[in-house]
């Protein structure tokens, strides 16, 4: 009986033994087969998840990692692939910031991003997405807080127009609203438009536009028209550029055969802020439009416009007044434009530089070549 045992105890070894053989053949296989594949597609990928905090300038927190969906995450991934007898390797870029605000000193504004998205794949176009959780305006920009209800928080996903250029990135959409007419008050030629630029390097922006300078929306009440338009620069430190302009006008028409004529009448304000470099610039214009023209038996045409303006600078802190007149005249082929202009300093401050400030660099003597302080020279004179 004990031999017995052991007889079919080494038969259970032997198969168990040949077993672990066939085990590691397969394995040896898949092995073999792994590398094959390796040496014929080569596939690489670099992720990087870091931990995200908020950014602060001084005691103003301008980027806050977190919104009232969650904290913030970013992803930054990189994935290379090279295939035998495809032509060239192949690249995928991914990168997704989520869940973040940022804070626009001020305070001027906040906006909440649920996703920034940006994708780059061989042979694709680049790909971009941002999604709006939401935008606040503040302080002294809270007037701008009506025009939010007609802002489209998803037009930033895929949007009409796409730049990618070296610099950056650069997203945007337009949209025309509607005319509205109620008994005698149109308004007409209204038009909303956002655009988002994210440089590679450098500080993202937003602006938003409601109608253009060269384009504003036409109010009309009766007789009386008028216009405006809006426009906004937002950056990571605040308030880049902000614009906005209100036009009144009347004008009046008549035509008798042998002569026609139409005579306007309007005033508007302009309204500028723009920042260069660390310094604020700021324009504020009142002016006043007065012109008309007359046609003559269809061939002669006289037209006239007066234009008055007022307007602040700062810097300098100036006020200046300016008058332009306008003549022009056509006889058949003929046409002649006189144009008069003047303008006058209205108020001013002490920044203008006085006859001493101008005196007070040194210059070289022609023949000595000695430092003079002309300065010194003119007390000298007169002493």
């Amino acid at each position: 009986v004990r031999l017995e045992a052991d007889r079919r105890m080494r038969q259970l070894l032997g198969f168990v033994e040949k077993a672990e053989r066939v085990a590691d053949l397969v394995q040896q296989i898949a092995r073999f087969v792994r590398i094959a594949q390796a040496a014929a597609e080569m596939r690489v990928r670099l992720e990087w998840q870091p931990d995200l905090a908020d950014f602060s300038l001084g005691n103003w927190k301008v980027f806050e990692a977190k919104t009232a969906k969650g904290p913030a995450s970013l992803t930054l991934a990189a994935e290379f692939s090279a295939r035998q007898g495809s032509g060239g390797p192949s690249y995928d870029l991914t990168c997704s910031l989520d869940r973040f605000s940022i804070h626009l000193p001020g305070p001027v504004a906040s906006l909440y991003f649920d996703r920034l998205f940006f994708r780059a794949c061989s042979g694709r176009k680049v790909e971009v997405d941002a999604v709006f959780g939401g935008i606040e305006f503040k302080g002294p920009l809270a007037f701008v807080e009506r025009l939010r209800s007609i802002i489209p928080l998803d037009g930033f996903s895929d949007p009409p127009y796409l730049d990618v250029s070296a610099s950056g990135i650069v997203a945007g959409f337009t949209f025309a609203i509607p005319d509205l007419a109620v008994g005698m008050f149109a308004m007409r030629n209204m038009m909303f438009g956002a655009e988002l630029t994210v440089p590679f390097l450098g500080d993202l922006t937003l602006g938003l536009r409601f109608c253009e300078r060269e384009n504003p929306c036409s109010v009309t009440v009766m007789c009386l028209g008028g216009g405006f338009y809006f426009g906004i620069l937002l950056g990571m430190n605040g308030l880049r550029m902000l614009e906005a302009a209100v036009e009144v006008q009347a004008s009046l028409s008549i035509n008798l055969g042998v002569a026609s004529g139409s005579v306007y009448a309007g005033v508007g304000i302009f309204f500028s802020v723009e920042m260069v470099g660390e310094e604020r610039h700021i324009t504020l214009m009142g002016y006043f439009r007065f012109g008309g023209s007359l046609r003559i038996l269809g061939f002669i045409t006289i037209s006239i416009e007066l234009r008055l303006e007022m307007i602040y600078k700062d810097p300098p802190k100036k006020m200046i007044g300016r008058a332009t007149l306008e003549i022009e005249i056509e006889i058949f082929c003929f046409s002649k434009t006189v144009r008069i202009e003047h303008e006058r300093k209205l108020a001013g401050n002490n920044d203008d530089p006085t006859l001493r400030h101008m005196l007070a660099t040194p210059y070289a003597e022609p023949v000595t070549q000695a430092q003079v302080i002309g300065w010194d020279e003119y007390l000298v004179a007169f002493s």
